[in-house]
């Protein structure tokens, strides 16, 4: 039996400039109207998306506080 490969470090590196482009695009997002009645019927719904990318938008730290936005 093979050995499990051994995790790696990484390191992320996201240019603030690229963050502050990502919450524009996300206010200004132009939403469709939800269908009645269909719920996860027709995939994600509208409500739900749109929590999630307010949450991305104005919720989440990134980076986190303490660090820069290269994180290993």
């Amino acid at each position: 039996m093979a050995a499990e490969p051994a995790i790696q470090p990484f390191r992320i590196d996201v240019p603030q400039a690229d963050l502050d482009d990502l919450k524009a695009r996300l206010g200004r997002t132009r939403w469709p109207d939800q269908l009645p009645g269909v719920g996860w019927d027709y995939g994600i719904p509208l409500d739900y998306v749109q929590e999630l990318a307010g949450n991305w938008r104005t919720g989440s730290a990134w980076p986190p506080p303490g660090t820069s936005s290269a994180c290993t």
